[in-house]
């Protein structure tokens, strides 16, 4: 895994270091044109409609719809059903419908308190009480799947899109779950959470195992990134 905002530079100095490498996949990698690319997937959330859509700062896109005209495939995800309307509009701008439908489910609960992790089945949230801390781009889609699994949002700690923690916030945390069922975060926060997880002493956090299921299109999807990551030369199969 690489961070670094120079997605080119990244990339060269990991390649120049003799890593066997012989895929890299960016995420939000879209909008950096300094890297070559031999696929461009764009995903398409279903449950914010792109007709109400504005640029940064005043909306969630990073560009605006006409740049889906570069794209290799659109895919759509938080999808109940396919959607002719949204279809028409990626249409609109894309040239092509979705190669693919898809939602955000969760398989199960890993419960961290203690230094080890339990698992639980997704039935166990109901009837339970957290405390919330999601540093992610949609925290009311995390909302929404919790409510509808039974449990209750005793408190929301707001935070913004991949914003770090401190030791204090983490301290905080523990001190509003008292009394609660724990706090509730997701894997994209744990993996920031957990070095510091001392701060929290012994109330439990509560992280969702995240699955993407097909509506449709897997097989397509499948056969593209396939395709893209053949090695050059080498015949189709």
């Amino acid at each position: 895994v690489l961070a670094n905002p120079d997605r080119s530079r990244a990339v060269s100095d990991h390649l120049a270091a003799a890593v066997e490498t012989d895929c890299a996949v960016l995420d939000d990698g879209f909008q950096h044109r300094h890297l070559d690319r031999d696929l461009d997937l764009v995903l398409i959330d279903a449950s914010r409609p792109l007709v109400h859509q504005r640029l940064l700062p005043d909306g969630h896109l990073r560009e605006p719809l006409s740049s889906l005209s570069r794209a290799s495939a659109v895919i759509v995800t938080h999808a109940v059903a396919e959607d002719p309307e949204l279809t028409d509009l990626i249409v609109k701008w894309h040239g092509k419908p979705p190669i693919a439908w898809t939602q955000h489910r969760w398989t199960c609960v890993h419960v961290h308190r203690g230094g080890e992790r339990i698992e639980q089945r997704l039935a166990w949230l109901s009837g339970r009480r957290f405390v919330t801390r999601l540093g992610i781009g949609h925290p009311d889609a995390v909302h929404e799947q919790l409510h509808a699994a039974g449990a209750t949002t005793a408190a929301n700690m707001p935070a913004r899109d991949h914003a770090p923690f401190t030791s204090s916030e983490l301290a905080g945390l523990a001190q509003r779950a008292a009394g609660t069922d724990g706090v509730f975060m997701t894997a994209k926060d744990w993996v920031k959470a957990e070095p510091m997880a001392d701060e929290l002493g012994d109330v439990p956090v509560i992280v969702p195992v995240l699955r993407l299921r097909f509506l449709s299109g897997q097989a397509e999807l499948l056969d593209r990134i396939e395709a893209a990551t053949a090695p050059t030369g080498a015949s189709g199969g």
